[in-house]
């Protein structure tokens, strides 16, 4: 390793600003990065030990990635080259932001439930994955591959109850028809990109292990049988590479029972896709889950998540009991349709919306509702009162449907229906009711 920065030290950029390296809020293979004095600005340093041929190289990303197309997306790219003896980049950086790793457990330490209800719970989680994987998605799109994914490289806000994500160390971005480059975290590896590279496929592997390991806080592939090896064994290769997923239903040799129970954090519909991407999809790429549907299961499973009242538990509507302390779990539910002339069938993208007990004003995303944005833009507010509901509309393409047109907001009384309009779309019917069956 070359030069390891500490914090309270000076660097300089190439526009001549200097910054203090302040608290280090993200590492990976080639560099660690640290938050500076400098209120929205961050610095990734390299510790690689050539540092002559590691600043050439990482000028010429740099020039590369700012012709890339990012402008729209939370991300931080590069702004400037570091100068002197130093080697790296300043970058764009919101404050308030911790690296993802903080809502995972290091390899091998058991689960702690005060510690994942204090860093967020459930709820948080599973909106950190779902804007990871929206980025993600966005990239794809793009014919991008961000080439070495893992939870170090993601910031999230360090405060519990915020929801912001931006993705850093974009360096290593490269575009779909350049040659794959051999760069990976071992934690998060793809098993083939230990010797063949990473790929946009090898971007969808890493999007699952950082989500499970997220939500379960445990890594999907170090289980017993690594944790019975000496780590010189595995620590250079994808753990992927070494042994299988933790719960292989036809391979039981790596379990681990120090994780989260899986049932308790990971949605009916999350597991298919973690299946798929962990079983057939460990050494057949086209088994793993594109982004794009590893989001919207994440959003789907964040609707239904309710919060118990006596301990602060979260945990999905269909349970009836706190799992943490046993108290029941009581609350409003909306549930969403869309309206197919013939049949109302269950709103594929989020059917259900858990209004738990304690909270009485809920957004949900435009997304959720099939409108093309992103997690933060609202569709619509729900203010709770008793059973019964209050709709407010926020974005433009919605409006009430029919006779229900006029206005902005309409009470939804426990029973009824309320129908939207979307634009470009079928209605969408929205009934509430005091419990969930689901």
């Amino acid at each position: 390793m070359g030069w390891v920065p500490q914090t309270g030290e000076t660097v300089t950029d190439a526009s001549g600003t200097h910054f203090v390296l302040a608290d280090q809020i993200g590492e990976g293979g080639q560099g660690v990065v640290f938050a500076t004095q400098a209120e929205g600005a961050a610095v990734k340093i390299s510790t690689a030990r050539d540092t002559s041929g590691r600043r050439e190289v990482l000028e010429r990303q740099i020039a590369d990635v700012a012709r890339m197309p990012l402008a729209d997306l939370p991300v931080a790219a590069p702004r400037y080259p570091l100068t002197g003896d130093v080697v790296g980049y300043t970058m764009t950086m919101l404050t308030g932001m911790t690296s993802l790793a903080s809502l995972t457990l290091e390899l091998g330490q058991p689960f702690d439930e005060n510690w994942y209800v204090s860093t967020g719970g459930l709820r948080k989680r599973l909106l950190a994955v779902e804007m990871l994987a929206d980025v993600i998605a966005a990239l794809h799109a793009r014919g991008l591959v961000y080439c070495d994914l893992s939870a170090n490289n993601v910031l999230v806000s360090a405060a519990p109850d915020r929801g912001r994500l931006f993705l850093i160390d974009l360096d290593n971005l490269r575009p779909l028809d350049e040659s794959p480059r051999r760069i990976f975290t071992p934690h998060y590896a793809a098993p083939e990109q230990g010797t063949h590279g990473a790929t946009q496929a090898s971007d969808l592997f890493s999007l699952a292990v950082v989500a499970f390991a997220v939500l379960s806080a445990a890594n999907p592939f170090y289980g017993e049988l690594l944790d019975s090896q000496r780590p010189e064994a595995y620590q250079d290769a994808p753990f992927a590479a070494s042994a299988p997923w933790i719960d292989d239903p036809d391979d039981d040799c790596n379990r681990w029972p120090h994780a989260l129970p899986r049932s308790l954090c990971i949605s009916s519909l999350l597991h298919r896709i973690f299946t798929d991407t962990f079983t057939a999809g460990r050494f057949e790429p086209e088994h793993r889950a594109p982004a794009a549907h590893l989001a919207v299961a994440a959003r789907r499973a964040r609707y239904a998540v309710v919060e118990c009242a006596g301990c602060g538990w979260q945990s999905y509507a269909s349970r009836r009991e706190c799992p943490s302390c046993g108290r029941l779990v009581a609350g409003t539910y909306l549930r969403l349709y869309v309206d197919e002339g013939s049949r109302m069938r269950p709103h594929r993208l989020c059917p259900l919306v858990a209004l738990s007990d304690g909270t009485h004003s809920h957004e949900v995303s435009a997304a959720a509702l099939g409108l093309i944005e992103g997690p933060s833009v609202v569709g619509i507010t729900v203010s709770v009162h008793g059973d019964d509901v209050t709709v407010g509309l926020e974005h433009d393409d919605l409006e009430f449907h029919g006779s229900e047109r006029a206005g902005r907001s309409r009470l939804l009384p426990a029973g009824s229906t309320l129908t939207l309009s979307r634009r470009a779309r079928c209605p969408l019917i929205l009934a509430v009711s005091p419990g969930c069956d689901s």
